[in-house]
């Protein structure tokens, strides 16, 4: 599998509002948080100034937002986005299959209700840590034998 990171920019804003539209609109919708694609934009503008996040291109395509913080023996993946029609081609395992080889615990959080992805990172051997205001929070423990 071939693929590659830059680092986001303020130039992606449009790409990163529509992956998001795409991929998590309705999911929040569910969750009875609000969309608003005026916020959103303002919202991204900021972090993208702020925050490092990462486009994952593939094919010679932006396909995927990818925001992690990694420390000494942790990473916490914070953001991870992809298009719709890039779904379920094995490039998310490729990318945790490269964060486990790093050899630290990784945390993450999602929607309660983002079901595909709390199934992806169970069948990746997270396990459930807890549940708070409509998300759970996934670890996989890098010290722990795994089957």
């Amino acid at each position: 599998m071939n693929y590659s990171l830059r680092k986001a920019s303020s130039s992606d804003l449009n790409f990163i509002i529509k992956l998001i539209e795409l991929t998590f609109k309705d999911l929040m919708l569910e969750n009875g948080e609000l969309w608003d694609i005026d916020e959103q934009k303002e919202m991204w503008g900021e972090k993208l100034k702020n925050e490092s996040h990462n486009i994952i291109i593939y094919e010679q395509q932006d396909i995927w937002i990818l925001s992690l913080q990694e420390w000494e023996d942790e990473i916490y993946l914070d953001l991870l986005f992809i298009l719709p029609k890039h779904q379920r081609k094995w490039i998310a395992t490729e990318i945790v299959k490269t964060l486990k080889l790093k050899n630290k615990n990784i945390i993450l959080r999602t929607l309660i209700s983002n079901t595909p992805a709390k199934d992806f990172f169970m069948r990746q051997k997270f396990e459930f840590i807890k549940e708070e205001n409509n998300r759970i929070y996934l670890k996989y423990n890098a010290w722990k034998k795994h089957s």
